[in-house]
């Protein structure tokens, strides 16, 4: 009876040293792939505050997408229509600066469209363009605080779906973004800003 224990006993033992070594072995390689994760992010967010400083440094390059609308007289005959000429130069614009991907680009033209056929559907000279009415690029009215201080954004969460994540980017003033992006050639690019 004494020499049945022995064998089951040293392979409880065996089973414990296999099992604690098996756990070792894990944390050793869960650090190296958090810490790739943490550099991807930290890339990606530094991309996006790139991206800002650049847009900071913009004047006014979303001004005047309406024909009828700003800088030209005034015309209450005219009704409200997209200036596909003036939304391709800011689209143009926006794919040079190096910081956006077609698929950003493509949402924002398939927008404009969206928006003339409002204006067709819905003739208007008055107000402030329907749709037209906040900053796309920081996704808001009034945001002047937050480009101020962009190199302070830290990043509040993470959402990874293969190829692409989107960040949600904190500035010191306490507002959010959600930027999402996808890893083209190496680099990160945005797809779309919410």
């Amino acid at each position: 009876m004494i020499h049945m224990k022995k064998p089951i006993l040293l392979a409880v033992l065996l089973l414990c040293l296999c099992t604690c070594c098996g756990r070792q072995g894990t944390e050793n390689a869960s650090p190296d792939k958090t810490d790739q994760q943490a550099d991807a992010n930290n890339a990606a967010l530094h991309r996006i505050i790139d991206f800002y400083e650049w847009y900071r440094d913009q004047p006014s390059i979303q001004n005047c997408l309406v024909l009828n609308s700003c800088n030209e007289i005034y015309d209450s005959t005219r009704f409200y229509a997209v200036d596909f000429k003036a939304t391709e130069d800011y689209l143009e614009k926006l794919k040079r600066s190096g910081y956006v991907s077609d698929k950003y680009l493509a949402f924002w033209r398939e927008y404009f469209k969206t928006c003339d056929g409002n204006f067709r559907k819905y003739p208007t000279s008055d107000g402030v363009p329907d749709g037209f009415d906040y900053d796309f690029i920081t996704n808001s009215q009034d945001f002047e605080e937050e480009l101020k201080t962009v190199e302070k954004a830290v990043i509040a969460g993470v959402l990874d779906a293969g190829g692409s994540k989107t960040i949600t980017v904190k500035f010191t003033t306490g507002s959010t973004l959600n930027v999402t992006m996808s890893m083209i050639n190496g680099q990160w690019y945005i797809d779309k800003i919410a």
